[in-house]
């Protein structure tokens, strides 16, 4: 019988003649494996080869002159991802049967039972506890979720200053202290809290106040200045005082008296009740104050005679009186009318001839206070020619009442009492 070499039945024997024989014989020189893919290998004494992704190792060894295949296969704790946990990922190294394990995510467990994976440095609250947080992290070459617990500053309303709020938001570890209130703190100590938008006047200073006010989101205290639009006395006009009550910030301009403008541009202050007068008398200004205002009243005194060449008459003279506004007509001199009716003044002690009657003289003369005129008319000696003695001529004087009887002729006494006259006088 012929034998292909090529021929799988006879893989792992050798072909030997047999002394005194015809025909020779195989004989099993190794070990003949089947391997998972279909493919016969053929081992020699003590090798051995891995078989079905190195989970099986086939080995040859010869006993007793025979070859013997020896099998073995591993038993893997891991062969698929379902063989692993959570947060586990099934990896298997090359030449290697068995796979194992990876840790590629960290595992957290909540009190429930759920799973939580995290990846490397990932961090999470624990559902279970705000205050408690895990970081995955490589820890002795694995990945561990790391726990830490939160150490809170305010843990309660004791932990929070005046004017704030202990509250714990919603998923949060820790509290804080959030500010409901404002706070000012006056020069005394006094603490004073404002709700938002309260306003307060500092108790230090009048002219400043607080404003309870959000600003860069939180509340805030803002201070505010007042600017008085009166600031001194100098702000105030004539009349008016400068006066800052004692509850306020500002001062305002208080009326304390009349002011009255003369004609002549002067300005006069005149207190409550008190009165001015113009230089000449005649106007008289009033100040009184109505519902805590000053007003100035004036009156003007009307005269019945203001000046000599207008109201007084004739033989009268104006004349003013101190202090008073309005002068009187004062009579200066007799008043009288001649005998050809001509309206005549005469002042006191002097004379007048009646022009029409040089006879007749007109006296003025002043009697407790009144002038009274006194006409005398001049009794002549000589009137006419018949008054004056022989040789005498009556003569009128110019300018004189009476005549005169002045002698033109020389009277001569002859024998028997007979007068002659002579024109010439011896």
């Amino acid at each position: 019988m012929a034998f292909d070499s090529l021929d799988w039945r006879f893989k792992g024997t050798k072909y030997e003649t047999i002394p005194g024989q015809c025909c020779g014989e195989c004989v099993q020189n190794g070990c003949v494996v089947t391997l998972s893919t279909g493919e016969k290998v053929v081992l020699s004494d003590g090798n051995d080869i891995a078989d079905d992704n190195y989970c099986t190792k086939y080995l040859c060894t010869q006993v007793n002159g025979f070859y013997v295949t020896n099998i073995e296969r591993d038993i893997c704790d891991y062969s698929s991802s379902a063989d692993c946990g959570p947060g586990q990922e099934f990896v298997k190294d090359p030449g290697q049967c068995c796979g194992r394990c990876k840790q590629t995510q960290c595992v957290v467990i909540s009190a429930n039972g759920t799973v939580i994976l995290l990846m490397e440095e990932q961090t999470i609250l624990s559902p279970d506890d705000k205050c408690i947080s895990y970081t995955c992290m490589i820890s002795m070459g694995n990945l561990n979720a790391v726990k830490e617990k939160e150490r809170c500053e305010h843990q309660s309303q004791s932990d929070c200053g005046i004017g704030q709020e202990f509250v714990k938001d919603p998923g949060q570890c820790c509290g804080r202290c959030k500010q409901t209130q404002c706070v000012v703190i006056f020069a005394n100590g006094t603490v004073i809290l404002l709700m938002e938008k309260q306003t307060i006047p500092s108790p230090d200073d009048k002219c400043i106040y607080y404003t309870c006010m959000i600003s860069m989101g939180n509340l805030n205290a803002v201070e505010h200045v007042k600017i008085c639009e009166l600031q001194s006395q100098s702000d105030c006009g004539i009349g008016y005082q400068y006066q800052i009550p004692s509850d306020q910030c500002c001062g305002k301009c208080v009326p304390t008296s009349c002011v009255y403008i003369t004609p002549d541009g002067k300005t006069i202050l005149l207190k409550e009740s008190e009165n001015w007068k113009s230089d000449d008398s005649c106007t008289t200004v009033t100040c009184q104050k109505i519902n805590g205002q000053f007003f100035s009243s004036s009156a003007t005194e009307t005269c019945t005679y203001t000046s000599a060449s207008k109201d007084c008459g004739l033989g009268y003279v104006y004349q003013t009186v101190p202090n008073q506004c309005c002068g009187n007509c004062v009579q200066n001199s007799c008043v009288f009318t001649t005998a050809n009716g001509v309206l005549t003044t005469l002042e006191d002690g002097k004379t007048l001839s009646e022009p029409s009657d040089i006879c007749i003289v007109y006296n003025c003369k002043k009697t407790n206070g009144q002038f009274l005129t006194l006409a005398e008319k001049k009794i002549c000696e000589h009137v006419s020619a018949q008054d004056c003695k022989t040789g005498e001529e009556y003569q009128k004087v110019p300018n004189q009442c009476c005549g005169q009887c002045v002698q033109t002729q020389c009277l001569i006494i002859v024998a028997g009492n007979v007068n002659k006259t002579l024109n010439v006088c011896y």
